[in-house]
């Protein structure tokens, strides 16, 4: 009896089996951007552990829950959703969706996404702004299936019909599904000729599916920009804005527009013969062209490729930014967006950061607008230049 009871009280005295083996170190650094750049944090652990596909890290994981294998950065915003949940209906703090490894480590960017409703509220404050005539149209109508963006073209063109083809003001749509893909589109008139100008940031895979939108315009010439700049998957929404808003500033579009129609044949592709397939494959559609994005509405852009050899923009052009001062489009595109990791150099994480620091002035100002309205629920009021 009194073996078993020593033996009892040993067994007893001996630490848990999940302690056994010691769990890996890892700590949490904030990084260091330049001023005015989307903050992140870094998950850092040794390399060994890292044996297996790094996961989503995401802002709602419990600590206790968090694995080697977890390596990306979370906007320290949102890690602090505590402020007020009033601003939730109006956008999200969330990654972009690019990651890049760097040092062994997955570094995603951040972004505040508008929603309809806070996109809504950023086109009043510009319409009210600067008087010109642009609209935000939400397609979404139920959780259902996300139609193609063909599809939701043919859908918007019977609602189009009503939208007057004015010289002196051009009307800008931005089409959204809910918190899915968003499109830019400008509709002008210049001498008899009526124009539909198509800004999609992803229009690189789909020239030739979007052929068919000019049949249902076809008193119109329907314009598509050539090549895809965007390298993210959450930034379409703040591009539409940024775009459109932009389009309505710039002298003569339609004449700089003509200018740089593309050749189907030298247009945009992977390699000669899809190019040949796309020119002769597709169906004839007369009223339908594709153009080089003018160098002033080049500045979203994610990929450097598609201002330089997309586009055939050149980079130090002056071009004015959103406070009028005076700058390049290089500078303007924030090309070299770095994160320093520690103490070690900045490292380069391969997309331009442009639309991910103009989204944090979005969201300040959509908090401006929510907090007016709370307190006047009367038009809203421009608070002096931003």
């Amino acid at each position: 009896m009194d073996l078993l009871r020593q033996s009892l009280l040993s067994l007893a005295q001996l630490p848990p089996a999940s302690s056994a083996p010691s769990s890996p170190s890892f700590e949490l650094r904030e990084t260091q951007t330049f001023p005015g750049s989307v903050p992140t944090r870094i998950l850092l652990g040794r390399p060994a552990d890292r044996d297996t596909p790094p996961t989503r890290l995401t802002a709602t994981s419990p600590p206790a829950r968090i694995a080697p294998s977890d390596f990306l950065s979370v906007d320290l915003d949102a890690q602090a959703m505590d402020e007020s949940e009033k601003y939730d209906k109006y956008f999200h703090e969330i990654g972009c969706g690019y990651k890049k490894l760097v040092d062994y480590m997955y570094i995603e960017p951040a972004i505040c996404q508008p929603t309809p409703a806070g996109l809504s509220l950023l086109v009043e404050d510009f319409v009210v702004r600067t008087n010109h005539d642009l609209r935000a149209v939400d397609q979404q109508k139920s959780d259902g299936p996300v139609p193609t963006m063909i599809a939701r073209f043919k859908e918007f063109s019977t609602q189009a019909a009503g939208i007057r083809f004015d010289p002196l003001r051009p009307v800008g749509v931005i089409l959204t599904h809910g918190q899915h893909h968003a499109c830019p589109v400008l509709f002008m008139r210049k001498g008899q000729t009526n124009y539909v100008l198509i800004f999609d940031s992803t229009s690189g895979s789909m020239k030739k599916a979007y052929r068919k939108v000019g049949t249902f315009f076809p008193d119109c010439q329907v314009l598509l920009n050539d090549g895809t700049r965007q390298s993210d998957s959450q930034s379409c929404i703040t591009d539409a804005y940024e775009i459109l808003t932009r389009a309505f500033t710039v002298d003569d579009l339609i004449g700089k527009v003509e200018e740089r129609i593309a050749d189907e044949c030298s247009a945009s592709s992977s390699t000669a013969a899809a190019s040949r397939v796309f020119r002769f494959s597709a169906p004839e559609v007369d009223n339908f062209r594709l153009f080089r994005m003018p160098e002033e509405l080049c500045f979203t852009a994610q990929r450097t490729a598609f201002v330089t050899q997309t586009s055939k923009a050149k980079l130090q052009l002056p071009i004015r930014d959103r406070t009028g001062r005076l700058t390049t489009l290089k500078d303007m595109m924030r090309l070299k967006k770095t994160v320093a990791i520690g103490n070690q150099s900045e490292k380069w994480i391969g997309i331009n950061s442009y639309l991910h620091e103009v989204s944090l002035e979005h969201r300040e100002r959509i908090k401006q607008l929510v907090d007016q309205r709370a307190v006047d629920p009367g038009p809203v009021i421009d608070d002096g230049p931003r």
